[in-house]
């Protein structure tokens, strides 16, 4: 199941949010909506899919397609390189031509700046992070 869903809405960006996900659907509808959301809308959405053909990550996706306003990708791995899988897409991308790759997590909830601020703190050859967790007072409450 490796496949551009709803054909290229709009160009290619240079810039590739990259997600990877093992059975971890019950985020996805908000993911794709938080995406939608977003001040700066240069960006292609790619999911690095390790579950092995799971029907959830489909039937989330067609019920969400009505707000999805970006170019999604959804790659499966079947779990071949586990959370590594993330790192095979990222170097693939680069080589087709992405100047900026952004990972996410399939439990994160994105603020609608999030893309802009990653523009803002973009530095060519170099690798950042940030936008950590904050947690109130349990892990699954961040």
């Amino acid at each position: 199941m490796n496949f551009l869903y709803k054909n290229e809405i709009k160009n290619k960006s240079t810039t590739a949010i990259i997600m990877c996900t093992y059975k971890r659907f019950k985020n996805l509808y908000g993911t794709y909506r938080d995406l939608s959301l977003q001040t700066n809308k240069d960006f292609d959405f790619y999911i690095c899919e390790n579950s092995g053909n799971d029907p959830h990550i489909l039937n989330t996706t067609r019920k969400s397609i009505k707000f999805i306003d970006y170019n999604l990708f959804i790659k499966e791995y079947n779990n071949e390189y586990s959370i590594f899988g993330r790192f095979y897409l990222a170097r693939d991308l680069a080589m087709q031509g992405y100047e900026k790759i952004v990972f996410i997590d399939d439990d994160q909830k994105i603020p609608v700046e999030f893309v802009q601020d990653c523009y803002d703190q973009y530095e060519e050859d170099t690798v950042k992070s940030f936008y950590a967790h904050i947690i109130i007072g349990d892990y699954w409450k961040k």
